[in-house]
């Protein structure tokens, strides 16, 4: 039996995430990943997976896991954090609109 996807289930793909991948900021694997995760862990915001599952999960490999979630992190579509304390697995969380990362602020540049 395989490990892929085979239920009825889908996900929604916001438009903005396919105008992302037309302007070539995007993988095509990058937004099968995203709705893959949206899909399998029931469009939570918040999820567990590991890398290795994610793969088996979506068909791909475990490198290509990894530089679609860098690509969408990297783009704000899925933000990522490492949790020692959840088993070692990352910690993602899913996003409906690319997430704005505020810009770091130079210590340098105070106007006083």
């Amino acid at each position: 039996m395989s490990n892929h996807i085979t239920s009825d289930r889908f996900a929604i793909v916001p438009e903005a995430l396919i105008a992302d991948m037309a302007a070539g900021k995007l993988s095509g694997n990058s937004v099968a990943l995203y709705s893959a995760v949206r899909c399998l862990w029931g469009g939570l915001r918040q999820v567990f997976p590991k890398q290795q599952t994610i793969a088996e999960k979506t068909g791909l490999s475990v490198a290509t896991v990894k530089r679609c979630l860098k690509e969408l992190n990297d783009t704000g579509w899925i933000l990522s954090e490492r949790q020692k304390r959840i088993h070692g697995n990352n910690e993602y969380f899913i996003c409906s609109a690319p997430f704005v990362k505020p810009a770091q602020v130079d210590a340098g540049d105070s106007n006083e």
